[in-house]
């Protein structure tokens, strides 16, 4: 074939190329619905949360159709593993009621748990997790996608804090809109057994660095867990206090509970109980003293790096325009004081004076003023009310007056889970490749990237090959 035929085919195939082939979308839009499911195993129990997944150009759709929790906590089941099936059943039921039937094989499943599994002895623990692995594999029992091993497993508590971070900042739509670092909220979390702190500091990240990718973005974020500093803990802790304070003794006063309030709770290394009696007296000064002992920072001398928040810990100083979602406890004790703005902002001083108040009352006064329905959390409400603005202030370095944090378990009505964020990152790292729409098979493609690329490519070609038959039409 000489130079004029192949030019004249080339020119027939641009042609055809036109009329018969669109060019490639430049939407990743993917046809088709998928599903995630997480089980969220805390330290007082298990909620499976069931999450619908559209992909759209820039990040995926996520959103919440269903969850179911149950008590107590997946730890109780460390020596009593026959019955971590029986346990388990209702939360892989209710996800079958909420996934369709046809995407159960390809819906991944995941069970993470939380602070209440890393205080238990590492061999039951892991025998433990052995007993799960073997029930997700299991497709009688579990319909759903478990692959890796990983889909079960003890988050670390930094991990908590990140995927907290990805969720309150997914629910406030900042990804894929380029704005700032600034412009991303911190998260504040406690649970029963620890606290975490996360947010992008405006100065480099000397420890505790971790990069999340959402949408085509890097974002390097502090995180911090701090283990024993959970609601639940703290008031354990206090008692212990006391307890060692006080060796031999049966019945111990509480300066953190309140006047009228009686606790009883077993003695260090005892199975009795009863074996202690906590009568609350109601004491703020001795309460914060306590309190105190339990967040004292290191002499600087033995502070690296700096700056350091409780004892040695490294924290960056916190950006002083930034706010801070604040959830779980951080929301429970501030809005039965009346210690929450209008807009859900937290104020340190106010808190601590709202506090100061309460402490004063006897447990009858306190119930009238919280309510009948909370009465177990009576004394709980004083303890917080104190320890909640030592943290802030005295160890985490926000200033006494400051707006920055908003205490709030929902975003605009969406409530915040640090599962829809460990979702969120298993699609945006790739981990969910294989339970992807058969219409969209390559990650790269949820970002818009590749098809945008596909599409540029194209006009080039067509420009070129257009060009070549202009000329060869005017030559001939």
């Amino acid at each position: 074939m000489d130079g004029l035929q192949v030019l004249s085919a080339l020119c027939l195939i641009t042609c055809l190329l036109q009329r018969t082939s669109p060019a490639p979308s430049t939407s990743s839009s993917t046809p088709g619905l998928t599903h995630g499911i997480v089980i969220d195993a805390g330290s007082s129990g298990s909620r499976v949360r069931v999450y619908s997944v559209q992909y759209e150009d820039s990040l995926p759709r996520v959103e919440e159709i269903g969850n179911l929790r149950v008590k107590p906590g997946l730890a109780e089941f460390a020596t009593r593993l026959t019955e971590v099936a029986e346990y388990l059943n209702p939360l892989l039921l209710r996800a079958q009621e909420l996934v369709p039937r046809a995407q159960w094989p390809t819906t991944p499943i995941y069970l993470m748990s939380t602070a209440g599994l890393r205080l238990v002895d590492a061999a039951q623990s892991s025998q433990l997790f052995t007993e799960v692995r073997g029930i997700f594999s299991n497709k009688t029992a579990c319909p759903f996608l478990f692959q890796h091993r990983d889909q079960a497993r003890v988050l670390s508590g930094e991990e908590e804090g990140v995927y907290t971070w990805i969720t309150v900042n997914y629910l406030r739509e900042y990804f894929g809109k380029g704005r700032p670092y600034s412009d991303t909220h911190g998260i504040l979390e406690m649970g029963g057994a620890s606290t975490q702190i996360a947010f992008i500091p405006t100065t480099p990240i000397l420890a505790n660095k971790f990069y999340v990718s959402m949408a085509g973005e890097k974002y390097p974020l502090y995180a911090h867990s701090y283990l024993y500093f959970g609601a639940t803990y703290m008031d354990i802790r206090v008692k212990a206090f006391l307890a060692a304070e006080s060796p031999g003794s049966t019945e111990l006063e509480d300066p953190c509970m309140l006047t009228g309030d009686v606790k009883h709770q077993p003695a260090p290394n005892s199975t009795d109980t009863d074996s202690l009696q906590f009568i609350g007296t109601g004491n703020s000064t001795a309460c914060e003293a306590i309190l105190e002992t339990f967040q004292r920072q290191t002499p600087a001398e033995f502070c690296y790096p700096k700056p350091c928040a409780i004892g040695d810990i490294y924290q960056p100083v916190l950006p002083a325009h930034m706010s801070f979602t604040a959830v779980s406890a951080y929301v429970y004790a501030p809005a039965a004081l009346g210690a929450l703005e209008d807009d859900r902002t937290l104020t340190p001083r106010i808190l601590r004076e709202k506090a100061l108040l309460y402490i004063q009352k006897n447990l009858t006064e306190a119930i009238e003023q919280i309510g009948e329905s909370r009465r177990q959390y009576a004394s709980a409400y004083a303890m917080m009310g104190l320890y909640l603005p030592m943290l802030l202030q005295r160890s985490y370095g926000f200033h006494s007056d400051s707006t920055q944090v908003i205490a709030t378990n929902d975003v605009d009505g969406k409530g915040i889970a640090w599962t829809l964020g460990a979702l969120l990152y298993e699609l945006e790292s790739g981990m969910l490749s294989a339970s992807r729409p058969t219409g969209n098979p390559d990650p790269c493609n949820a970002s818009g990237r590749t098809s945008r690329h596909l599409s540029a490519l194209y006009t080039v070609l067509m420009v070129v090959l257009q060009g070549i038959c202009l000329q060869f039409l005017v030559h001939h």
